[in-house]
């Protein structure tokens, strides 16, 4: 959103940053390049890095919590996260920092000041909004970074459909 109006950008895919390099050389992408930062917080990875911990630390919670790391799912992974397993809280720690780092640059491009994650990963609340807010305010112009702000949505897992929806009436209903 920019002036209350949703962004589309030109090609619509404005705010798609899950393709930015964020580390040169690093692991190859879906999309072909290598250090996207899609390939270091998506939630495909976070299960993958999650089960590399309980396979690498069997007195991880992860393991209590699961037969195998093979069955680890993403709710696994905040149920471990909450009960307070520290390589996972580390692990949700580093993906708020990489997804801060990002969030800074466009947050400075486009002079925003609030900054809103949805999805999956806002369930895991101040563990990742925490290092976001903190990396954001490191990362952008110091009269910027005071009215930062990285808040989760209040929209929860169902934002994808509600976005989808609220196009839907604005576009063929006229309603929004």
């Amino acid at each position: 959103m920019l002036n209350g109006e949703l962004f589309y950008g030109d090609s619509h895919s404005a705010g798609e940053i899950g393709h930015v390099r964020m580390v040169p050389g690093g692991e190859r992408c879906r999309c072909g390049n290598t250090g996207c930062l899609e390939t270091l917080v998506s939630t495909r990875t976070i299960r993958r890095r999650a089960r590399e911990i309980a396979a690498r630390q069997p007195e991880s919670y992860l393991n209590r919590l699961a037969a195998s790391p093979e069955e680890i799912d993403s709710d696994t992974v905040l149920r471990a996260y909450q009960a307070g397993d520290l390589p996972v809280q580390a692990l949700i720690a580093e993906a708020g920092d990489y997804l801060g780092i990002a969030a800074a640059q466009m947050a400075g491009a486009l002079n925003v000041d609030q900054i809103i994650l949805a999805g999956r990963l806002a369930c895991f609340g101040d563990g990742i909004i925490g290092p976001m807010q903190k990396r954001v305010r490191q990362n952008i112009l110091p009269a910027l970074a005071e009215h930062a702000r990285v808040m989760p949505s209040l929209f929860g897992d169902d934002v994808v459909i509600l976005g989808a929806a609220s196009l839907i009436l604005r576009h063929e209903a006229g309603l929004i």
